[in-house]
């Protein structure tokens, strides 16, 4: 029976050749049996291409399928394997059929210490190969950290050119290798598992976040990572402690206080934007007091003592100005607008003394917040 196949299988050769076109090899490893019948080249046989890379396994186990996307074998124990891809397919496939594009997935065919075969892509994390991997030498130490990707539709679908808002959770987990013990591995995480809920140490970079490496040193044998990550709305400050380890290295993971200056920028902004319009029905004299009392109630604990200081003349400035906007009590309108009404008033001269300490304090402030 053997022999029959390989028959077969030099006929298509044959064909090919006379028919003057080049066509794709089959492994003849994957040539099947369905009853009495052989599967070659059937409408659910899938084309390949080339794809050189490293990889790391996000599973515990996989299923192996055959060109003809049919499973033929399973592994197990693999969850952080290291394996290596040298083919993938040209098109991604729904394995579930349900329709939705967020689980269409290449088959990748790899080669690892405990697998070969083809696989589905849901579990395999490529080397991503960008501009945030990075490399530390310290005290004759070498430390490489690499970026990952899966096989997904990713951030942007291009085929309808828009967002796909695919995946949940970590999607870039972070390989590190070290000279210490001459590995490359995931890192797995402890604490604040809120931020990796899937419990290994991530660089991402999708439509929910992007993480970005501020700081990395390497002390007593320990690699500190100061990462930023940025959401649609706000940013958190993470910092991981990695302890390497010749059997499993791990992630000391916490979350910074955020920055008390941008806080508070950020908050004399949102402050700022409903003082300017508060006084189209209250007075501004009130609509001051109002604006000051809120910048009083924040918390400059971690602020510099100059950013502070410089916030509180700030402060003062503004309820210096009610010398003048006491004496009309009866305007009311956007406060810049008010403003102009003043200064066409007696009151005038005063009023911009009054105006430019305001001015001046508040670029103290912007002083202080870059140092």
């Amino acid at each position: 029976m053997r022999f029959y196949y390989l028959l077969i299988f030099c006929l298509l050769l044959l064909s090919c050749k006379k028919e003057g076109k080049v066509k794709e090899i089959i492994n003849v490893n994957e040539v099947v049996e369905s009853g009495n019948k052989i599967s070659l080249l059937s409408k659910d046989f899938f084309k390949v291409k080339e794809h050189k890379n490293r990889a790391v396994v996000i599973s515990n186990s996989l299923k192996i399928y055959n060109r003809n996307k049919k499973v033929i074998d399973s592994v197990k124990n693999l969850y952080g394997s290291l394996v290596e891809i040298d083919s993938i397919s040209e098109l991604k496939y729904d394995l579930l059929d349900s329709g939705e594009r967020c689980n269409l997935y290449n088959f990748i065919r790899i080669k690892g210490n405990k697998i070969e075969g083809w696989v589905i892509g849901k579990d395999i994390f490529e080397y991503s190969n960008e501009e945030r991997d990075s490399v530390l030498e310290m005290n004759g130490v070498k430390l490489q950290l690499k970026t990952t990707q899966n096989f997904d539709i990713g951030v942007y679908d291009e085929e309808n050119e828009i967002l796909s808002f695919c995946g949940e959770g970590n999607q870039m987990p972070l390989l590190i290798k070290n000279s210490l013990f001459d590995k490359e591995e995931l890192i797995k995480v402890k604490g604040f598992q809120n931020l990796y809920p899937d419990g290994y140490l991530t660089l991402d970079a999708h439509d929910g976040w992007y993480d970005s490496i501020n700081e990395l040193s390497y002390i007593n044998n320990v690699l500190n990572i100061t990462i930023t990550r940025v959401y649609q709305e706000g940013s958190d400050v993470i910092r991981a402690n990695i302890f390497f380890n010749e059997k499993q290295s791990y992630a000391e993971v916490t979350k910074l206080p955020e920055n008390c200056i941008e806080v508070i920028l950020k908050k004399d902004s949102e402050l700022g934007s409903i003082r300017n319009h508060a006084c189209e029905k209250i007075s501004l004299s009130t609509t001051i007091d109002n604006y000051v009392t809120s910048l009083q109630a924040l918390d400059y604990t971690n602020c510099s003592p100059e950013f502070s200081q410089a916030f509180t003349n700030h402060q003062k400035a503004w309820l210096a100005s009610k010398q003048i906007t006491n004496k009309h009590p009866e305007l009311r309108g956007e406060m810049h607008d008010l403003f102009d009404t003043i200064n066409k008033t007696s009151d005038s001269t005063e009023f911009k003394k009054l105006v430019k300490d305001i001015w001046d304090t508040w670029a103290d402030v912007e002083k202080a917040a870059k140092k």
